[in-house]
C-alpha cells in the first residue's frame, strides 16, 4: 500500500481556483485507489445534515458526499491529464473513517442516509485488521477490476500521487552556464 495524507488537488479554469483535499488516499497496485474522509468525534445525522458530536454541522454535504466528490475529482484530474486509459483499468472507491467511533455497532440502530452504507464506514475496530477492512471496501465494487502494469503504477505515483522535481536558483544556473575565459 501507498498512503497519502492531506492530498490536495488544485484546478484553475475560467478565472477561478478550485481547491480540494482528500484526507487519505490509499493506493494498491492490485486493488486500486481508495479515497478516505476522516472525521473525529461521535457523528450524528439529523434533519438531513451530518453533525459533529458538538452539534456543529459538517461541511461539504457530509463526509460521504465529500469522499465521493474527492474520488471523482481525482478521476477527472487523471482524465484531464491524459491518463483516462489508466482510469479504465483502476478501481476507485471511497469510504469514511470515524476515528472516534469504537465499532460499527454505534450505527446499527441509527437511520443513516442513503449515501452512507455502513459497509463504507471505518472505525477504531478497523485498525485491528486494516488490510481486511480496506480489502472489504474494494470488494464492494465488483463491476470493475484493477489491472495495472508496473508502468501504470510508475505513472500514477510519479506523475500524480507523489511527483518530484528539482530546482536550482537563478544564480546557480548562471554559474553553470558562464563561459570560462
Amino acid at each position: 500500500y501507498y498512503v497519502f495524507h492531506s492530498f490536495s488537488i488544485v484546478n484553475t479554469s475560467e478565472g477561478e481556483i478550485d481547491e480540494s483535499e482528500t484526507d487519505f488516499i490509499v493506493f494498491n497496485r492490485k486493488l486500486g485507489v481508495l479515497c478516505i474522509e476522516a472525521k473525529a468525534g461521535l457523528p450524528e445525522y439529523k434533519n438531513n445534515r451530518w453533525l459533529y458530536g458538538s452539534g456543529i454541522p459538517m461541511s461539504h454535504d457530509g463526509p460521504f458526499r465529500q469522499a465521493s466528490r474527492r474520488k471523482h475529482g481525482l478521476i477527472d484530474r487523471l482524465k484531464k491529464t491524459g491518463l483516462g486509459d489508466i482510469v479504465k483499468r483502476c478501481k476507485f472507491v471511497h469510504a469514511v473513517w470515524f476515528i472516534s467511533v469504537e465499532d460499527k455497532r454505534y450505527f446499527k440502530n441509527r437511520e443513516l442516509p442513503v449515501e452512507a452504507p455502513i459497509d463504507l464506514i471505518l472505525t477504531q475496530e478497523s485498525e485491528n485488521d486494516l488490510d481486511a477492512a480496506i480489502q472489504s471496501i474494494f470488494a464492494l465494487e465488483s463491476r470493475f477490476e484493477t489491472t495495472l502494469g508496473q508502468r501504470d503504477v510508475d505513472i500514477l505515483l510519479n506523475r500524480v500521487l507523489a511527483p518530484q522535481f528539482g530546482a536550482i536558483s537563478l544564480a546557480e544556473y548562471r554559474r553553470g552556464h558562464e563561459k570560462v575565459v
